[in-house]
């Protein structure tokens, strides 16, 4: 198989020890996939994830990172590694049924103005996850944190911002889509800078995708792919004064802060504005690059 239809895998984990060996295995045994290339930045695990990794000297290619680097950057190390045209970012307790990836592959060399992509997302209860999603608007925010008093917020939030309206059984172009489980094209992250690094958690995803949106890339929610059973443990829901919950607000900031200008009140982009001016890690022209017109339909 040639490389053109491969794809590395990144997996970034920090205390995975709960999950990383059944992930592993998972994809190991995906029979789809041949000679799959995995890579695992470990972001300084303190539990036994360094030691189960050491498990699977030959099959994957681990960094152990001295501290804890926050996803994104440790995301763009696992890039910078990669060798093949598509990378898939997966979290480890993200499980994709076998022929998934290969299907998101076949999809993205269909669709050569996709810049990003991914499979249906379920829970462990294989109900629906709602993994594509709007961007966030200030009324968003209203909404979640009245969501747990108010029936009327929560529909509100599910309906809006979590697209809980959008049929989850076909193909669609979406804002956004969650980091957990998404493959994006060399060419299209390379040309963004890939995720923004001044996001240690939380958010770096959706800012990905508005870039890719801006530069006139699609962001796909490919259904037709297969499914996807992500555990999707939300540590900043489940202690609501954690660590975890004010990264996540620093990472709302910034969002807010740097993207603002390019979001419409309806929530979509809105190209054409200046730079906001804030220090970013990655390379930031005045306007973001767009997509090449001339990219051939490799089918």
């Amino acid at each position: 198989m040639e490389s053109a239809h491969k794809a590395t895998i990144v997996i970034t984990t920090y205390n995975s020890d709960k999950f990383i060996v059944d992930c592993l295995n998972n994809l190991l045994a995906d029979e789809s996939l041949e000679q799959p290339e995995i890579i695992v930045i470990d972001n300084n695990s303190t539990d036994k994830t360094p030691d189960l990794l050491k498990g699977y000297r030959g099959d994957i290619t681990v960094i152990y990172n001295k501290r804890n680097i926050g996803y994104g950057r440790a995301c763009n190390q696992g890039f910078r590694k990669s060798r093949y045209p598509f990378i898939l970012f997966m979290n480890p307790d993200a499980f994709p049924q076998q022929g998934v990836i290969r299907n998101l592959i076949r999809f993205m060399r269909r669709n050569p103005g996709t810049g990003a992509a991914s499979c249906r997302l379920l829970n462990p209860d294989r109900s629906i996850q709602y993994s594509c999603r709007e961007y966030l608007r200030p009324s968003f925010l209203v909404m979640r944190a009245l969501e747990k008093y108010s029936a009327r917020a929560a529909h509100f939030l599910n309906k809006q911002y979590l697209m809980a309206g959008h049929d989850h059984t076909v193909n669609k172009s979406v804002p956004w889509l969650t980091g957990a489980f998404v493959m994006v094209r060399r060419d299209s992250f390379e040309a963004m800078g890939g995720f923004d690094e001044g996001y240690f958690l939380y958010c770096e995803d959706a800012d990905l995708c508005l870039r890719l949106n801006m530069a006139g890339w699609t962001v796909d929610y490919a259904a037709e792919a297969g499914d996807a059973v992500h555990v999707h443990q939300r540590r900043s829901r489940l202690k609501p004064l954690s660590r975890e919950t004010f990264i996540h607000a620093a990472s709302i900031a910034r969002f807010f802060f740097k993207n603002s200008p390019y979001i419409s009140a309806s929530g979509h982009p809105t190209p054409g504005h200046e730079d906001t001016g804030i220090t970013l890690r990655y390379p930031a022209p005045t306007r973001y690059p767009s997509r090449p017109t001339n990219v051939p339909d490799v089918g």
